[in-house]
């Protein structure tokens, strides 16, 4: 990560113009100064149901309209889902709510965050969430937030699956959600 270690001075003769202005402001912005408008957040609650079902692991989906604030760009609405794609190497929170309607085959579901680097995906340490699941109401389940280190192009993705049957999410505002937000250079 750039450093920036001393002030420049403004050179003698320089034009102040709303475009130098803008260009000093970036280079703050991308060494994550507070406030910075660049770091990488995303926030997304799933509008579709989606079944999940024992023979599979379900990566979560959120699509059309799902995204609250995507600021890097990290997101694809339309063909990669599922994914969340990290713009910024560094430390990363992470969190997640499954939210899951009554099901009559299934009394828990198993929900974690897996990173994937290369051809590699592996189970995020501390993110793996046991959700009972009810016969009669839905149920919502909190991952507590939990830190992961990222290389730009890793990728993000809330998955689960269940231990018989099937059972759906729920979606809109109580529905299913998931947060990934930088916190930190490497």
């Amino acid at each position: 990560m750039a450093t920036w270690t001393q002030a420049t001075a403004i050179p003698q003769g320089q034009l102040i113009t709303a475009a130098w202005m803008s260009n000093i402001v970036n280079d703050v912005n991308l060494l994550g100064a507070s406030g910075s408008s660049s770091r990488d957040m995303f926030f997304a609650v799933q509008q579709a149901t989606q079944t999940l079902n024992t023979t599979t692991t379900n990566y979560i989906t959120f699509g059309s309209g799902s995204e609250v604030v995507d600021k890097a760009n990290g997101h694809d609405t339309a063909t990669q889902t599922t994914r969340y794609t990290i713009q910024t190497a560094g430390y990363y929170r992470v969190s997640a709510k499954i939210a899951l309607q009554a099901s009559s085959t299934a009394s828990y579901a198993v929900v974690r965050v897996t990173k994937t680097t290369g051809a590699t995906t592996t189970a995020i340490t501390g993110s793996t969430l046991y959700a009972g699941i009810s016969t009669v109401r839905p149920v919502h389940s909190t991952c507590p937030p939990f830190f992961v280190q990222c290389a730009v192009g890793d990728y993000l993705q809330l998955n689960a699956f269940v231990d018989a049957g099937t059972c759906a999410t729920e979606t809109g505002t109580d529905g299913t959600t998931f947060l990934v937000e930088w916190v930190g250079a490497s």
